[in-house]
């Protein structure tokens, strides 16, 4: 019998304690890879890093099947994490099963086993963690503390490893179906996965996107702001999306009518402010050469100043529409600012650095509607491509192989960003200014260029070269 069959009829006869589980982390070797569709069994080679990786018992799940013990199920378990410190983000495993039953009706898993699949290409790596003699109450409920493990960059959505502990705490609520709470910590961020949740199903019978909680994919619809408050030059405040948000406006000197204007939308880096943001982009030097309005939001905040989002923003929510806040949020600052200042709806640009560099990319992408021309600097897009990303034209800078930042590899992203616009149709500029994770000193003069010279739903003046004036590191995509 299947261990998720007597699990979910034990669910039907009381619920008992917990039992205290033993469990043991993968803490040596590498992660393999195995480039094979996420719905079928993969093959690896994880046996070459030894059987004591596998708690000191097993060289893989095959040699953990012994008499009655069976795998649940044969095409394993597609597991689906959120994590609650990056706005939801969205993390997928496979989980394969080995178990049996007790004498007294709890449950043993022997070996859980599991494997990072890329959210990307539904690619699958080999084991990267595991634990044993995990036990299993009559009720279904149980406790893995996986250890210290390593997230395969295939299952990153920055296309980059990243260390992790995981600790899941859930119940079997259904045949082959568990779902839980999941503690760890994230150590390259100093971030708690407090707050996350996590669900099994059956492999190949996930909904999409994946259910990633006990309660399924539930997500507040926000409506937009009402009423606008009359904005000043300087801070401003608005209740967006049901939170308090704040912002910078900064109007062009010696201008005493703004209306007509083109409006550029600035975004601060992870732990970055919107004031130091306007002075590291050197657009206010730019501002004076051409006018325009600059607009720079500011994360999401607690009542202690700080943001609530490791991420600052929600590029990394698997959110698109009305549900995600930031997005409501630029939906009502272009409804606010463009009602006051009467900029010009067709000339309406997005730019930012690092975690605004992806919040950047990320509204070019769903805003397209609105948004004329991006320019993200050390960006990228950490969902799955679109199958729809409009045709936004984008400038893509980024520092070289030693853009790194929280030890995530933006060149890679960069990359990734690059070839998934130019396959889209986008045109792309790709400036690779090789001088680490910072917003070069010329970028300020390059993205306005770029950005000014768009009106939205006209063909880019860039679309078959690039002109005079442009550093030498920038070359146009074909």
């Amino acid at each position: 019998m299947k261990l998720s069959t007597w699990i979910l009829r034990s669910l039907l006869t009381g619920a008992v304690a917990a039992l205290a589980l033993p469990a043991c982390g993968s803490d040596s070797g590498t992660p393999t890879t195995t480039k094979t569709d996420a719905g079928g069994d993969t093959a690896s080679s994880d046996t070459a890093t030894g059987p004591t990786k596998w708690c000191g018992k097993y060289a893989d799940e095959a040699a953990a099947v012994a008499g009655d013990d069976q795998l649940t199920p044969a095409k394993g378990l597609f597991l689906a994490v959120q994590a609650a410190p990056f706005g939801g983000m969205q993390l997928f495993f496979k989980a394969n099963v080995v178990g049996h039953k007790n004498a007294d009706g709890s449950a043993a898993i022997k070996l859980i086993s599991l494997r990072a699949v890329s959210g990307k290409t539904k690619e699958v790596s080999g084991i990267m963690a595991a634990a044993c003699d995990v036990a299993v109450a009559k009720d279904g409920s149980f406790k893995i503390d996986f250890g210290n493990v390593v997230l395969p960059a295939l299952g990153s959505p920055t296309d980059t490893d990243v260390k992790l502990s995981l600790v899941m705490t859930g119940k079997y609520t259904g045949l082959n179906t568990f779902c839980g709470d999941l503690e760890g910590d994230v150590p390259d961020f100093g971030v708690k996965l407090t707050g996350s949740k996590f669900k099994a199903v059956e492999f190949g019978s996930q909904t999409e996107p994946p259910e990633s909680s006990c309660e399924g994919n539930t997500a507040k619809i926000y409506a937009g702001i009402g009423t606008c408050p009359a904005l000043l030059a300087g801070e401003n405040t608005v209740t967006s999306a049901e939170r308090s948000r704040t912002f910078i406006v900064q109007l062009p000197k010696d201008v005493s009518d703004v209306s007509g204007l083109p409006v550029i939308f600035l975004y601060h880096g992870v732990g970055g402010e919107p004031g130091s943001m306007i002075d590291d982009s050197f657009l206010t030097a730019e501002q004076k050469k051409t006018p325009f309005i600059l607009i720079a939001p500011r994360s999401e905040r607690n009542d202690l100043g700080t943001a609530v989002l490791k991420s600052d923003w929600y590029y990394a929510s698997p959110l698109f529409k009305n549900d995600n806040p930031d997005l409501v949020f630029f939906d009502d600052l272009v409804k606010c600012a463009g009602a006051q200042y009467k900029f010009d709806t067709k000339r309406i640009y997005v730019t930012g650095m690092s975690g605004g560099g992806l919040m950047s990319t990320f509204l070019g992408i769903h805003k397209r509607d609105v948004v004329a021309a991006a320019t993200p600097f050390s960006g990228g897009y950490l969902q799955a491509w679109p199958s729809k990303s409009g045709n936004v034209p984008y400038v893509v800078s980024w520092g070289g192989a030693d853009d790194f930042a929280y030890e995530q590899n933006f060149d890679k992203m960069a990359a990734g960003l690059i070839d998934s616009l130019k396959g889209s149709g986008h045109v792309v500029v790709a400036c690779n200014h090789g001088t680490k994770h910072k917003w070069p000193v010329e970028g300020g003069a390059y993205a306005a260029k770029f950005l000014l010279a768009h009106k939205y739903g006209e063909p880019s003046p860039f679309a078959t070269s690039l002109g005079e004036g442009w550093p030498s590191y920038c070359t146009l995509q074909k």
